[in-house]
């Protein structure tokens, strides 16, 4: 959607906006585009209170043109971690250009994703993680356009195709000396060698997936009965626990069930399938991280449900399908399938959550090969 590109545009002028009053003390911050990116070493105070005097007067992301009238909405993780950038953003950015702003705490990936699939986009500016706006995202983004974003002005690294990181941060490696006999560290080598340096370990328990907390497990049992030449019964049932990342609307338990029957030429058949994500009660979160998975979870439930009928009248060459199907929650068929991204629309009063009624339809489908 031609939306996006104002949106992540936006976070990266208001990204150099912190350091153009000097106030900050440095350059502006951001996070790498991608793991496999390099990180630019930080400039001395020094330099970053000379190069913040001397470029503010011709940066053009410091001196933005007035938009007055305009209102937007900036979706970020709540707490201070947003006041901070109200503070250090949004208000300077208001008051040199006469924009608006409307806050949100709940920024989600599922959430921008239902917005673009539903053509009903009510963010403008979003705050994401470092795992959101690459290139396996972009059918729900379009290419910055650079030729409107001053990226000379954007750290080296920092400016992708999709996205303009806007924060920096990083993991060390810390140890009490007490506890090591004087012995130091030399890196994680170290941490990891319980013989060189004997004793407890403590890592942070990062409530949200990485491809480490992935995993399913299933389980499935198909049964076929033949019943001479002209019949047969069939039945597949699976069930499956599928661990997708602590909070993520995927991790849950889900089952599904088909029966067939064929007599001759005609074949009936029902099927129903379920899906339930975990809560968050159980996780250690911040308020924000509980307000992130809280809107997050539960977006992927489903209970579907579809019985038809299979006429084979010259097997798959002359083949009519009928069937109909009650939808409940997400769905890849029926109602809720139907997306601006797939279909140029989508249908009013209907989405993926399990608060709206379920969806009836029917299909018939005929198809004849010559």
């Amino acid at each position: 959607m031609r939306r996006w590109t104002t949106v992540v545009a936006f976070v990266a002028l208001t990204s150099v906006m912190a350091s153009c009053g000097g106030g900050g003390g440095g350059s502006a911050s951001a996070a790498p585009p991608s793991v496999t990116g390099s990180i630019p070493a930080a400039p001395s105070e020094g330099a970053s209170a000379s190069a913040g005097g001397s470029a503010a007067a011709s940066s053009a992301a410091c001196n933005p043109p007035r938009q007055d009238g305009v209102k937007l909405t900036f979706a970020s993780f709540g707490g201070v971690y947003q006041d901070a950038q109200r503070k250090a953003w949004l208000d300077p950015y208001s008051a040199a250009t006469g924009v608006e702003f409307t806050n949100d705490e709940n920024s989600s990936n599922a959430t921008i994703k239902a917005q673009v699939e539903a053509g009903q986009v009510t963010w403008d500016v979003v705050d994401v993680g470092n795992d959101f706006g690459l290139d396996a995202n972009k059918d729900l983004l379009e290419p910055l356009d650079y030729t409107l974003i001053p990226r000379d002005e954007v750290l080296d690294g920092f400016a992708g195709d999709y996205r303009v990181a806007d924060i920096t941060y990083g993991v060390v490696l810390g140890y009490n000396t007490d506890k090591t006999a004087g012995k130091v560290p030399a890196g994680w080598a170290d941490f990891f060698d319980l013989q060189k340096f004997p004793g407890k370990r403590g890592l942070w328990k990062n409530p949200f997936g990485n491809l480490a907390d992935q995993k399913i497990f299933s389980a499935d049992v198909y049964l076929n009965f033949p019943q001479g030449e002209d019949a047969e019964l069939v039945l597949e049932a699976t069930g499956y626990l599928n661990r997708n990342g602590s909070g993520s609307a995927n991790t849950g338990i889900g089952f599904f069930a088909d029966v067939g029957y064929r007599f001759t030429f005609v074949a009936p058949y029902v099927s129903y399938s379920y899906f339930n994500s975990d809560d968050c009660a159980d996780l250690t979160l911040s308020p924000a991280q509980l307000t992130t998975c809280n809107a997050t979870i539960h977006t992927a439930d489903s209970r579907n449900f579809k019985a038809g009928l299979n006429f084979f009248f010259n097997k798959n060459l002359n083949h009519l399908n009928l069937e109909f199907q009650l939808n409940h929650g997400l769905s890849s068929y029926g109602p809720q399938a139907i997306t601006a991204a797939n279909a140029g629309y989508a249908p009013a009063g209907i989405n993926n959550t399990l608060r709206i009624s379920a969806q009836k339809s029917f299909l018939a489908h005929w198809n004849v090969l010559f």
